[in-house]
C-alpha cells in the first residue's frame, strides 16, 4: 500500500473536516475515534487517515473506525504526537504500509488497522466493560461530592438576547445519524421556526 497526498492537520477532528478535500491525508489526534467524527471524515473522501492516538483505546466498544475501513479509507493508528514535529499543514507526505515519509525520509510509523484487528480491540473492550463502568460510577460520585452545592444553590445565569417566550425549542445533539434526524424534521423547522439549541459542535 503506497498512498501520497497533502497533509491536513488538526487537533480537533470536527475542525479538520471543514477544510479536508478529497485525496488529502487527514492527520488527527483523536483517542477513541467516534462514529460522528468517522462519518464526517468518510464524507470528505480523504486518501487516508493518520491517527496519532489510538482509534480504539479498549475502554469501551467503539464502532467508529469501522466506517473508514468499510469505505476503503486506510486508517493508520498510534503514530504518535512526534509526527507533528516533522509534518506541517500542506506538506506532501507518503504512506507505505504504515510508515510515513516526507520526501525520502521516514518520519513515523503506525499500525494499519484492519477489521480483524478492530474486532480484537473491541473484544478486549467488552471484557473490560465492568471495570470501566465502575470507574465511571466512581468518577461521577467524586464530581457530586466536589460540586454538590451546584444542585441546591442559586446560580447566577447570564441573560440571553433571544426571547424564548411563546416559542417552541428544538435541542439538537451531535450524535450518530444526526444529519438524517435534522432532515426528518425540516418541515417542522420551516413551519414552527423553533429556537434551536445545538449541543456540542
Amino acid at each position: 500500500m503506497i498512498i501520497s497526498g497533502t497533509a491536513r492537520i488538526d487537533r480537533r477532528t470536527k475542525n479538520l473536516v471543514t477544510r479536508l478535500q478529497p485525496g488529502d491525508i487527514a492527520v488527527i489526534l483523536h483517542e477513541d475515534l467516534d462514529m460522528v467524527a468517522a462519518e464526517n471524515l468518510v464524507m470528505c473522501k480523504p486518501a487516508a487517515v493518520i491517527n496519532c492516538h489510538r482509534s480504539i483505546s479498549e475502554k469501551y466498544v467503539n464502532r467508529g473506525p469501522y466506517l473508514l475501513i468499510d469505505a476503503n479509507i486506510p486508517l493508520i493508528d498510534e503514530v504518535g504526537d512526534n509526527l507533528l514535529e516533522y509534518v506541517s499543514e500542506g506538506d506532501r507526505i507518503t504512506i507505505r504500509d504504515g510508515a510515513i515519509f516526507v520526501g525520502r525520509e521516514q518520519v513515523a510509523s503506525g499500525t494499519v488497522l484492519t477489521q480483524p484487528l478492530l474486532n480484537v480491540r473491541n473484544q478486549r473492550a467488552k471484557e473490560r466493560l465492568e471495570d470501566e463502568i465502575e470507574k465511571f460510577a466512581n468518577n461521577t460520585l467524586n464530581y457530586l461530592k466536589k460540586e454538590k452545592s451546584l444542585l441546591y444553590s442559586n446560580l447566577e445565569i447570564g441573560s440571553l438576547k433571544l426571547d424564548f417566550r411563546g416559542r417552541q425549542v428544538l435541542v439538537v445533539v451531535r450524535g450518530q445519524d444526526y444529519r438524517q434526524d435534522l432532515l426528518a424534521v425540516q418541515q417542522y423547522i420551516r413551519e414552527q421556526n423553533p429556537v434551536i439549541i445545538g449541543v456540542d459542535g
